[in-house]
């Protein structure tokens, strides 16, 4: 009788899953992983699964962990799709126009007034047309301008990037970033698209996460405008990511993350600031071994030693990103983007591109980070 009423559940679950397969295959979107487990749990125990628990370290691993939607501080990162890349293309310039007023002074502008003839000129340069961005305010008041922010950080990203990627392979993005000005209002929804983001342990909210399958980057508004904007910027970053580079480890796309978070313009100038607070624990704790970085598993991404990663992980993309490791980063990129579906494995790679491999990465790594007097990377 047991047995009986244990396979009636387990065959309605398996329903249930396929049903919300199909539904969401023929909406366009894949049922989420997460989305499952929460489902599925709720249905046996009334309430969400409990808290799995921590890792309390780093231990060496046989090899690196492909995982097709990892659990972690955003959520589901990416699934591979069949579905073709849009490309970039050049957006048509502003048309131009001169015309002479009544006083015989003239005039150079893109809406020429109605009452006087003027001369259409060439239109002005156009530029790439990187992404289609749209900026949400769902609940609560938020005073930073994201729009604009992200407008502009997410094109230097996009630029930054085309130095070390041939246009033809890079990826138009359809960037959504909604920012909430309401805690509670944040974390129900975040509780909705990213049940599966670890929160434990830490001392506030999450300020910001990402979701792949529903193409969203979601921020909260804490404190300043510019923290704001610069949570805003990290997970716009992660939109870019994921639509250029497909499936990529944690440590990369963890890290090129925070590395722009700190990006600042001035005209054309872009400048990549320091992450101070980040060097002032590497300085107190000192780097990880870089094979730990690279190998560690989502379950270290989401343990005790997360703040710990992400200080390495922003290090070691800051120092790929110097002017004198160019060719290797355009190496890592270009090979990222050559196959989206698959997590590249970079103890082979660097093994292979970096002169003395993974040793000597580590060690001129480690010599950068005791380096005084850092000087910001501008482009």
């Amino acid at each position: 009788m047991f047995r009986s009423k244990t396979f009636t559940l387990l065959l309605f679950l398996l329903l249930l899953a396929l049903s919300a397969g199909l539904s969401r295959y023929l909406s366009g979107r894949w049922l989420s992983l997460a989305e499952v487990k929460v489902a599925v749990s709720e249905l046996i125990a009334g309430h969400s699964q409990p808290p799995a628990e921590e890792a309390t370290g780093l231990p060496p691993r046989p090899g690196s962990e492909v995982v097709q939607l990892p659990s972690g501080n955003h959520g589901d990162e990416f699934s591979c799709s069949v579905k073709p890349a849009s490309r970039i293309t050049e957006r048509q310039g502003q048309e131009i126009y001169h015309w002479v007023d009544e006083q015989g002074q003239a005039h150079f502008g893109d809406k020429p007034p109605e009452s006087t003839t003027a001369e259409r000129l060439a239109a002005g340069p156009g530029q790439l047309d990187y992404f289609a961005l749209t900026v949400n305010y769902p609940a609560g008041y938020v005073p930073a301008d994201v729009q604009t922010a992200v407008q502009n950080g997410g094109r230097a990203v996009y630029t930054i990037y085309s130095g070390y990627l041939p246009l033809a392979n890079m990826a138009r993005a359809n960037m959504v970033v909604s920012v909430y000005g309401n805690e509670a209002q944040y974390n129900r929804y975040r509780r909705k698209i990213a049940p599966d983001l670890n929160t434990q342990g830490l001392a506030a909210p999450v300020a910001g996460f990402y979701s792949w399958a529903h193409n969203e980057a979601v921020v909260l508004h804490q404190g300043t405008s510019r923290h704001t904007v610069q949570v805003a910027l990290h997970e716009a970053t992660h939109i870019i990511n994921a639509h250029n580079f497909g499936k990529t480890p944690r440590w990369f796309n963890e890290g090129s993350a925070e590395y722009f978070e700190k990006l600042e313009l001035a005209g054309q100038l872009k400048t990549v600031q320091l992450a101070e607070e980040w060097l002032n624990q590497l300085n107190r704790n000192g780097p990880l071994p870089l094979y730990t970085l690279l190998i560690a598993s989502p379950e270290d991404w989401n343990s005790s030693a997360r703040t710990q990663l992400y200080a390495n992980a922003w290090s070691f993309i800051y120092f790929l990103m110097l002017p004198k490791n160019h060719q290797l980063m355009a190496q890592l990129q270009q090979q990222q983007a050559l196959d989206k579906c698959t997590e590249l494995d970079p103890l082979p790679f660097f093994n292979r591109h970096y002169p003395g491999g993974l040793a000597a990465l580590q060690k001129d790594w480690y010599t950068w980070l005791q380096t005084p007097n850092k000087t910001p990377v501008r482009y």
